[in-house]
């Protein structure tokens, strides 16, 4: 079984693209809004970004300065937690060791040039695997995504594309795994036990 978690839905479509017979069933938490998941980033514009932004001195001052605590604390809050207070040493602690090693720039640096937007609709659509798509019912879009859609109208257009997947919503925002860890393992262990998976 494979589980992503936000914008790393498109990482387990492409492994479940190349080995589908690992693949019994796809948990979905807090994915992408439709239109972020469907809407191709054009490439030339994602290496222009890299070879203008991210791959010189700028993107090296730009990863030091986003690596900062105060910057992790203000982006959670921002976009990513539905509580402020639920920002906590444990979650930003986390974050700061992960981006501890400038090497590490380079996964945020390819995720933020958009290499990875394409037009994933027709492969997520055509899974004939068990899919649970999981949202925080304070699911927000990040950046200029965020105007593109409200949970109800993501919900919706999940469930219309996906009319066969089970689409859940827990308290929280878009990192539901860590505001609501007890009530995401719950939801997502109770679907696995109805499965045929």
């Amino acid at each position: 079984m494979l589980i992503s978690q936000g914008a790393s839905l498109p990482i387990a479509l492409a492994l479940q693209n190349q080995a589908p017979e690992l693949v019994a069933a796809l948990v979905a938490i807090s994915p992408p809004g439709w239109r972020v998941l469907s809407e191709p980033f054009p490439q030339k514009r994602a290496q222009q970004l890299w070879t203008l932004l991210f791959r010189g001195p700028l993107g090296d001052l730009f990863y030091r300065y986003a690596r900062r605590r105060g910057f992790l604390a203000s982006f959670s809050r921002k976009n990513l937690f539905a509580e402020p207070d639920a920002v906590d040493d444990e979650w930003l602690e986390t974050l700061q060791t992960g981006a501890r090693a400038m090497e590490t720039r380079w996964a945020v640096f390819s995720f933020l040039a958009g290499f990875w937007r394409r037009n994933w609709e027709p492969q997520f659509t055509g899974l004939t695997i068990p899919v649970q798509v999981v949202f925080g019912q304070s699911a927000t879009g990040i950046g200029r995504s965020r105007s593109w859609d409200d949970v109800a109208e993501r919900l919706d257009t999940y469930r219309r594309k996906l009319p066969n997947a089970a689409i859940v919503t827990l308290d929280g925002r878009n990192v539901l795994p860590y505001e609501s860890s007890a009530a995401c393992v719950a939801c997502v262990h109770s679907w696995l036990q109805s499965t045929s998976c």
